[in-house]
């Protein structure tokens, strides 16, 4: 009796709390998919036509990872949005970039949709 009073009185205690800072309490675990929180970074944006596709890109070439959310077929981790990475390897649909994360350097695979050359100015 003692335990059920106890374990009462903390459910109580939490929905009050609950109700009084305006948190919702669910019984779902939190989201764990790949394009999870990427609500801002992946907006509905065409990135360019069918001339970034038919680019040619050559290997030790600079290239920047910019995600094409209009195209889901090899997108790369949300992670990489953003980052100058060298081609290493060249394929008929991708590209296969190394980039510098901190002290490694991460293998990306993505089509040639999410990646274009880095314009130095």
């Amino acid at each position: 009796m003692r335990r059920e009073a106890r374990k009462k009185s903390f459910n109580e205690e939490r929905n009050r709390l609950c109700i009084l800072f305006g948190v919702r309490e669910s019984n779902l675990g939190r989201s764990k998919g790949y394009r999870r929180r990427t609500r801002s970074l992946l907006k509905k944006t065409n990135l360019g036509g069918l001339s970034r596709i038919l680019r040619d890109y050559s290997i030790d070439q600079k290239v920047v990872i910019r995600i094409d959310s209009t195209q889901v077929k090899g997108m790369p981790h949300r992670r990489f949005n953003g980052l100058v990475g060298t081609v290493r390897e060249v394929g008929t649909r991708t590209l296969t970039v190394d980039v510098p994360v901190g002290d490694k350097v991460k293998t990306v695979v993505a089509r040639k949709d999410h990646i274009s050359p880095l314009e130095v100015s």
